[in-house]
This record gives structure tokens, sequence and C-alpha cells, in this order.
């Protein structure tokens, strides 16, 4: 399988439950969403494209195993609850503008709890 970048933003990063599913994925680093989007609190964050939102600030891993990319698709129930898309994202030590995958809610009907959190030093949203 060719390598994959994907942009995590909730229960994959580094420290939360989901991150195991990652497995020996390489983390790059933190890193901003290009576009920008609102980030709703489902009690767990879920993005949707929204050019008056704002970045949202998450971790770029290196993804090279094809089990791995078929465990996410699962999480995140590609196609319907989320939907992976290939997006440009900044790492935030280098600046450099990779294209990563990133999962995006299919909907604003799923019902949400509010929005998540503003990180002051980006201006961006982050999922605590």
């Amino acid at each position: 399988m060719s390598t994959n970048l994907f942009f995590v933003y909730g229960t994959l990063k580094a420290g939360r439950g989901n991150n195991r599913i990652l497995g020996d994925s390489t983390l790059l680093g933190k890193s901003l969403t290009c576009n920008y989007y609102t980030l709703l609190n489902l009690g767990c964050p879920g993005a949707i494209i929204d050019a008056n939102g704002k970045q949202i600030l998450g971790e770029v891993y290196e993804v090279t195993s094809k089990e791995v990319v078929q465990s996410l698709d699962r999480l995140e129930n590609n196609g319907n609850f989320y939907t992976r898309v290939l997006r440009p994202v900044e790492l935030v030590e280098s600046d450099e503008v990779l294209s990563a995958w990133i999962y995006e809610l299919t909907s604003r009907d799923f019902g949400y709890l509010g929005y998540c959190p503003i990180n002051k030093e980006f201006n961006a949203y982050e999922w605590k």
C-alpha cells in the first residue's frame, strides 16, 4: 500500500482512547487545516467545511498499513457518518503544506451538543 497521511482531530489524537488504532503509524506533528470548518461537539468532534468557520488544530500521521486504513474507515463509519476526503493541512513546526485525509461529517442533522473549544494560541478549534 502506498503511504497515506491522515489528519486527526479527536479521539485518534495521541493520548486519546482510539489512538491505538493507528498502530505503528508515525506522528508527523501538530498541524492546522488549511480549510475552515465548524467543529461540532457530538460527544466526539465532527468537522463540517465552513468558509466562515475556523481552522482545526490536530495531528498528522503517516499510515502505511492497509489494515489500519480499513480500521479507521470502520471507526469513522466512512461514507455514512463521516466521509474521508483529501485536504491540505499545514505542519505547525515547519509550515509545510501536505495533502492528508480528514474525516468530515456528512451532515449537520445528527444533533450536537454545541461547538468545540477554541485554542487561543492558534485561534483554531481544538478538541480537548
